[in-house]
């Protein structure tokens, strides 16, 4: 994946009131927002926005776009957006080749560019290092730690002797700055494609893409009161490509990312995790990561160039709208204020 300040870009107006960028990457995209105090978080993989949180503070609205780059937000204290719709913030992508397979001297790290608001130019800054990664696939925000959480895949087949991991990063939300403090390893993580926070206790669920060999499909941990993370056992078996977790916290959806599955899986939250009937989307396969935003689920599908929304009801069953046109869609993110998706193309 190279992504350059000259990099094309596709604008499209679907929405009177939505405008949708698609970032022609080869990684996922991760979209978060800070400003004066306040940030943004993202999904799986991803940062979010400074309203409501996924982890009990303020709001996650960010995606990630698997194979590809993923996209989250944060608003930048001191920006100066003025002329430009919407708070200014900061969208991270992270350079994720086609897999499986991967070799080692193609992982990659994770860029950062600066953005005045919406539809406003993304200007590189520093980025993460691919020294701090092992071939990160998804990024997500926890704000009450103001962490940025990077999803590794190792190769989606532990080249390296370890089939997945989680690198965490302090940031500094006037600096601007993002500073190593550890990585999380062991409860079944392997090749790491989505993470997601629950928004009401904190709790950390992980996407497993468990490839060649199978294995539970989300890792799920707590955190104790100095931070760390801890095991909290697992939930179902076999790839899972994409997650997300209702607003109110009660139940988890779950994509397996395989090349001929269009179902979204789910679990009853509130039911220790107890798996519920899938929802399938006809002709859409290898749907990946996914985005919850103003009570609607947005399901990334690569393969079909689209992005499925879908209604989340009063108890959290789902039910299709429409599709919006996205190539090679692998994740999905929202600017802070809500009236810019971005999505990143996996395989262009």
């Amino acid at each position: 994946f190279v992504f350059s300040v000259g990099a094309p870009e596709k604008m499209m107006i679907q929405d009177p009131a939505v405008r949708i960028r698609t970032l022609v990457a080869f990684g996922l995209v991760l979209a978060w927002a800070s400003a004066c105090g306040s940030s943004s978080s993202g999904t799986d993989a991803g940062l979010g926005s400074a309203e409501g949180g996924s982890d009990g503070s303020l709001r996650v609205d960010a995606a990630v776009d698997r194979l590809g780059s993923e996209v989250e937000g944060i608003d930048q204290v001191g920006a100066d957006g003025a002329g430009i719709g919407g708070s200014p913030f900061m969208l991270l992508v992270t350079e994720t080749p086609p897999g499986p397979y991967v070799a080692e001297d193609l992982w990659s790290g994770v860029l950062i560019f600066s953005v005045a608001g919406t539809g406003a130019p993304l200007v590189p800054v520093a980025g993460i290092d691919k020294s701090l990664l092992a071939d990160p696939a998804c990024v997500a925000f926890r704000a009450s730690s103001s962490e940025v959480f990077v999803g590794n895949r190792h190769g989606v087949n532990a080249a390296d002797g370890v089939p997945g991991s989680i690198s965490r990063f302090i940031y500094d939300r006037v600096a601007g700055t993002l500073t190593a403090n550890g990585t999380i390893t062991g409860n079944s993580l392997s090749a790491v494609d989505q993470i997601a926070f629950h928004p009401l206790t904190g709790e950390m669920f992980v996407a497993d893409f468990n490839y060649p060999t199978s294995g539970p499909s989300i890792s799920r941990f707590t955190f104790d009161a100095s931070g760390n993370a801890v095991a909290n056992g697992t939930l179902g078996n076999g790839q899972a490509g994409g997650l997300a977790v209702a607003p109110d916290g009660k139940r988890l959806y779950a994509t397996s990312g395989g090349q001929t599955s269009s179902i979204i899986r789910q679990f009853d939250l509130a039911n220790g995790g107890a798996p519920l009937a899938d929802v399938t989307i006809a002709d859409a396969p290898r749907l990946f990561n996914m985005a919850v935003h103003n009570g609607v689920l947005y399901v990334a599908a690569v393969d079909v160039n689209k992005v499925y929304r879908l209604s989340i009801g009063t108890f959290d069953d789902l039910t299709l709208r429409d599709s919006i046109a996205a190539d090679g869609a692998i994740a999905v993110a929202f600017s802070p204020d809500g009236n810019e998706m971005f999505t990143a193309a996996h395989l262009t």
